[in-house]
């Protein structure tokens, strides 16, 4: 069932580096953002959402508005679980839009993506191939990463997407004596 997890967030999904005090600086400078956002029916809702002013001076440009969408990790084991299988195909930059990977069987998955989409970063990295993407995954996997976040273009357009993990919680070990091991029978 993980294996299945990883495959499906791999394909759909881009992901980040640990978050850091940069990452806290870029998010208060976006003016807004629209966040698609999955009810307990797998519908996409679209939501307008409000990010702190920029403290620029008035003749200051504002950044562009930045979409976003942001799948659960509930969403995320009913993907695992449904075994969906989208896939990407390599695309060479257009325009603006960076080389990437063109999203297929994405639309079905009912989480706001769309066939056609164009998904051009993971982990922080240019997404130029499915194997790199996986890999991606697996690597903030590994090291917990709580949402994994990605670029993709939708014609001209920029968006966003976060997926939210889910984990395990790590089981205690027997042996540290936090709590009792196994009891042995007796003689």
């Amino acid at each position: 069932m993980l294996g299945q997890a990883l495959a499906v967030v791999a394909t759909v999904v881009a992901v980040e580096q640990q978050p850091s005090d940069e990452d806290a600086e870029a998010d208060a400078t976006l003016p807004t953002s629209t966040l698609v956002v999955t009810d307990t029916l797998g519908e996409a809702n679209a939501q307008g959402v409000a990010a702190p002013k920029s403290r620029k001076g008035k003749g200051a440009q504002s950044p562009a508005p930045v979409k976003a969408i942001f799948v659960s990790a509930e969403k995320v084991i009913q993907l695992a679980e449904s075994r969906a299988t989208p896939r990407g195909v390599r695309v060479p930059a257009s325009g603006t839009r960076p080389a990437g990977l063109r999203l297929v069987g994405v639309e079905a998955l009912g989480i706001g993506l769309r066939d056609g989409d164009v998904l051009t970063r993971a982990l922080g990295q240019p997404a130029l191939s499915s194997s790199a993407v996986v890999k991606a995954v697996l690597v903030a996997r590994a090291k917990r990463v709580r949402v994994l976040e990605g670029e993709f273009f939708r014609g001209r357009e920029r968006w966003v997407i976060r997926v939210e993990q889910p984990y395990l919680e790590p089981e205690r070990s027997t042996l540290t004596g936090e709590r009792p091991g196994p009891r042995l029978p007796s003689p």
